[in-house]
């Protein structure tokens, strides 16, 4: 597949058909005069180029395609192959016909396609869980859908900006890029309910991270009347299952169980196992702190059967939820041997989100039974791991926890060495330190 010239569409016909350039020349001319306008040294006149038509069986709007009409036409038709490998996860296949269609994006100076695989290497960023260079992508896609006024993609530009920001822990400035997708579609009178909705559904996520609990509701009962619409059940469960923990955290328990009860019965119906884990987790949680450490166990463990059976790396926020329900009922020596376990078995790179979770259990455990030499040990631990990873939030963290600690045991020198090294990585990744120390 390639942009060809008059002269090159003329060749390449002829050749197709077995044609010699007699056989094309017949009568009308001469073989050296289509030689010529095959060439491109000649341009033929509109009489030739019809009776060439007629001959080669194409039609003369086909010859005199331009190649920046040929170059948008490779541009889309990679851009759907783009699209269908981007849903399938394939991301090598999906880099190679994005940079197909750049080339011709760029040769041709096509602006619109440009910004497509922009957004398109975005996608495979933040796919990969790059998000800085996720996020620079989206946003030069996003100046670029402005200027050619693509208005839908503008919206998706601000979806995806949003959706990176959340993962990088900037809550505020999603809350505003969702907010700004909504802004485009009502001012543009774009109506789609699906865009919509998974919109909303995202600002009541931020909503909840802020601890706007309130307006979180508000949001996902405007995702809620939306799905009601759409008969999506699957979403309709999450929602369902975010309202549970946003009434939870207002310590509104009747409408939380309400609403998890509600879920898990969805997702029972869509035989959704990664969903049902989370929904039965959540309900652990929940029961677990008004104090029903029976049922909460009831419910965790059957979280950790179905994710255990689906490899669900979540597994082990079940477990610490069970730990948590150990040291309520105070059999230490129960929620230490499974936190040692959890310690030993989960330290591959694909567990590293929960990893540090392990090292501040066991610093907390062993802090609560009053061994402050292994306490000591597991935050200088964790110290070495997360140095070794790219975690500098966590690092952070943990850097303060290891001067509290510290601080609690008379080492005044050393909780001030270390809360420093903990303020100035928050310092270095612009983060506000909201921490009493």
């Amino acid at each position: 597949m390639e942009i060809l010239s008059l002269g090159e569409k003329i060749k390449q016909r002829r050749k197709e058909l077995n044609m010699t350039l007699k056989d094309l020349a017949g009568e009308k001319v001469t073989p050296g005069q289509i030689s010529l306008v095959e060439s491109g040294k000649s341009k033929p006149s509109i009489d030739l180029l019809e009776y060439m038509a007629q001959k080669l069986k194409v039609s003369i709007d086909s010859l005199l395609e331009t190649e920046e009409h040929q170059a948008e036409k490779l541009c889309e038709y990679y851009a759907k192959i783009t699209d269908a490998s981007l849903l399938a996860e394939n991301y090598e296949q999906a880099r190679e016909s994005i940079n197909k269609g750049m080339a011709y994006a760029l040769q041709y100076d096509l602006e619109y396609y440009k910004g497509l695989n922009e957004l398109y290497t975005g996608k495979i960023e933040f796919g990969y869980g790059n998000l800085e260079t996720a996020q620079s992508m989206f946003i030069t896609a996003n100046e670029t859908f402005f200027r050619t006024g693509k208005m839908r993609n503008v919206v998706e530009t601000y979806i995806y900006l949003g959706m990176t920001t959340y993962e990088l822990s900037y809550y505020n400035s999603a809350l505003n890029f969702y907010k700004q997708a909504e802004r485009i579609l009502e001012e543009n009178k774009i109506i789609d309910d699906d865009i919509l909705m998974n919109i909303y559904f995202n600002i009541s996520l931020c909503h909840s991270k802020l601890g706007n609990h309130s307006a979180t509701i508000d949001y996902l009962l405007l995702t809620m009347e939306k799905l009601k619409q759409k008969n999506d059940k699957y979403q309709y469960g999450q929602s369902l299952l975010m309202l549970s923990i946003s009434y939870k955290s207002l310590n509104r328990f009747e409408e939380a169980f309400l609403y998890a009860n509600s879920a898990i019965s969805v997702f029972k119906e869509l035989n959704n196992q990664a969903f049902l884990a989370r929904v039965e987790t959540n309900m652990g949680g929940i029961l677990s702190e008004i104090g029903n450490i029976e049922d909460s166990f009831r419910h965790l463990e059957n979280a950790y059967k179905i994710k255990l059976d689906t490899n669900d790396n979540s597994i082990i926020r079940t477990i610490l939820l069970m730990v948590d329900n150990h040291i309520k009922e105070k059999d230490y020596d129960k929620a230490l041997n499974i936190l040692l376990d959890l310690y030993e078995k989960y330290n591959d790179e694909c567990y590293k989100e929960y990893r540090p979770s392990i090292y501040h259990y066991l610093y907390n455990l062993y802090s609560m039974i009053g061994d402050i030499k292994s306490a000591e040990f597991y935050l200088l631990d964790a110290v070495k791991y997360l140095q070794n990873m790219d975690m500098p939030l966590q690092l952070a963290d943990t850097y303060i926890m290891l001067g509290e600690f510290y601080g609690k045991t008379g080492n005044s020198g050393e909780a001030i060495n270390q809360i420093s090294r903990g303020i100035n990585i928050y310092k270095e990744n612009g983060i506000i330190l909201n921490k009493k120390i």
